[in-house]
């Protein structure tokens, strides 16, 4: 799973469109592979997480990265804050384990 996070972060960060597709696929690949050693019943549980509580999130963070482009956004400051607390929060996310699982989706 910390593999997974730090490709993410690495996919948020990157310049251009190709990077960011080719570390889609290096994402999904390795989740894939997760997938298959946790057995079917606890990567059910994990994708249904993932749609719940991670659409949510990327939801939120997509929304405010779109506004913050606008210049009119009353907020392009608190945007930027956002963005960088998510983007520090997924390196967190990865290296202590003692966080709540449902923040892992």
């Amino acid at each position: 799973m910390a593999l997974e996070g730090r490709i993410l972060a690495a996919a948020a960060l990157a310049s251009s469109k190709a990077q960011r597709r080719a570390l889609a696929r290096q994402f999904l690949a390795v989740r894939e592979s997760r997938h298959r050693a946790l057995g079917a019943e606890l990567a059910d549980f994990e994708q249904l997480a993932e749609l719940n509580e991670g659409l949510a999130e990327y939801t939120l963070v997509r929304v405010v990265a779109l506004a913050a482009r606008n210049r009119d956004f009353p907020d392009r400051v608190g945007a930027s804050r956002l963005q960088t607390r998510k983007l520090n929060g997924l390196h967190k996310l990865t290296e202590d384990v003692t966080l709540s699982i449902r923040l892992r989706y």
